[in-house]
């Protein structure tokens, strides 16, 4: 019997020593998962953050091609009202030297004076966009 008992406490001992090791192994994988769930979460948060920073980047870029984009179109308008201008001049020249060589028919002077009308008709449109473009630049900013 005393064998008995001492066997018994021997496995008693030892299934004892076996609970505790297993209750420190499941403490220390409780603590190892909630390492690994804070971890997650602040990768989770790292990734969102970055994201957040690359729509703003592209947002940013967008909008100073828009910027260069309308400060292109008003360049353009420019030259384009300055191109119309030189061609008024232009035409009153040829039409002012015309006359005083008397090689001017009035179907001629009529096709000059359209001509410069025209002229003068695309520098107002060219204006108005041009007041359009600016505008928007303006929003841009």
């Amino acid at each position: 019997m005393k064998i008995y008992l001492m066997i018994l406490t021997a496995v008693f001992s030892f299934q004892l020593t076996n609970a505790q090791e297993d209750k420190a192994t499941i403490k220390e994988q409780k603590e190892l998962l909630a390492q690994q769930k804070k971890m997650e979460k602040d990768r989770k948060k790292a990734e969102k953050a970055l994201k957040t920073a690359e729509k703003e980047q592209k947002k940013a870029a967008k909008r100073l091609e828009n910027i260069h984009n309308a400060d292109q179109k008003i360049e353009k308008i420019e030259r384009k009202i300055k191109d119309r201008d030189e061609d008024i001049k232009s035409l009153q020249k040829k039409l002012e030297r015309n006359k005083t060589k008397n090689k001017l028919t009035p179907e001629d002077e009529t096709k000059f004076n359209e001509k410069i009308a025209k002229r003068e008709e695309e520098i107002k449109e060219l204006n108005e966009d041009l007041k359009k473009a600016k505008e928007k630049r303006a929003k841009l900013k």
